[in-house]
């Protein structure tokens, strides 16, 4: 894991092999096998896998990002789900 300068991190995460770019700040959120770029605000309980958020980002509570890429300066609203975690026969939310 490699933690830029500037970054905020909040109580309750979970980083793991991921990258987070300067100036970020993350919230009580678990990131695996992910790259954040520069000034990425991710609010509490989401959880971002192997996924790419670029720069100027900010991430609505309670969303689920896995093999996803955000674009630059997006706003996603909370509780979205992005990616491989869009499973919508299981009604969880969750890839089988």
């Amino acid at each position: 894991t490699c933690i830029g300068s500037g970054v905020i991190l909040k109580e309750n995460n979970v980083i793991d092999c991921s990258t987070i770019g300067s100036g970020s700040c993350v919230s009580g959120s678990v990131i695996t096998e992910s790259v954040l770029g520069d000034n990425v605000y991710v609010s509490a309980f989401c959880e971002i896998n192997k996924s790419r958020i670029d720069a100027d980002c900010v991430i609505g509570g309670s969303s689920k990002i896995t093999n996803f890429r955000v674009n630059k300066g997006l706003n996603i609203k909370p509780s979205t789900v992005l990616g491989d975690n869009n499973d919508s026969d299981s009604g969880t939310g969750q890839s089988r």
